[in-house]
């Protein structure tokens, strides 16, 4: 999947250079469940687990559609573990 609505650009930032010829953005660490076209710019990379493998508290209190009657509007609970160690 391409997450980046402006690749060029993007691919120009983690590639430029200064004038010493070290990169501008010295260190890329990336972190997601799923692959993109920045792992191969990555300097670490960090996996992530969906939201199949996690516990989550759900809360629309940041986005509220309606009047929330606590701080959390549900639980999620995993339905599968994780293949990795996470």
């Amino acid at each position: 999947w391409n997450s980046s609505m402006n690749t060029a650009e993007v691919i120009r930032m983690l590639t430029d250079k200064d004038e010493d010829g070290e990169y501008v953005i010295p260190h890329i660490i990336y972190a997601d469940a799923y692959s993109s076209e920045t792992v191969a710019y990555a300097d670490l990379i960090l996996p992530d687990t969906t939201y199949l493998e996690r516990h989550d508290c759900i809360s629309l209190l940041d986005r509220p559609i309606c009047e929330a009657e606590a701080a959390a509007d549900a639980i999620r609970w995993p339905v599968v573990e994780p293949d990795r160690n996470v």
